[in-house]
């Protein structure tokens, strides 16, 4: 199945064509999880801050992706 990726921050350093508007359109497998997808895309889950599918704040990694979502990762921001 298709799931669109728009990666923020650090995450986007590990893609040198990425796509700002359009994201990353990866093929997962049915059932996989935003673990899993975190997991493909070869980010440290302990950077990740928040991840956003279709819009609203996931609080658990685990949820199960659907055909067609969006899904955003964030990492930790530093101020100062």
């Amino acid at each position: 199945m298709k799931v669109t990726v728009k990666l923020y921050s650090i995450f986007r350093l590990n893609y040198s064509n990425y796509n700002e508007k359009e994201g990353i359109q990866l093929d997962v497998e049915g059932g996989a999880t935003a673990a899993d997808l975190i997991e493909i895309l070869e980010i440290d889950p302990q950077k990740v801050a928040m991840i956003c599918i279709n819009g609203e704040i996931k609080r658990e990694k685990d949820i199960t992706l659907t055909e067609g979502d969006i899904v955003q990762i964030f990492p930790f921001f530093g101020g100062g």
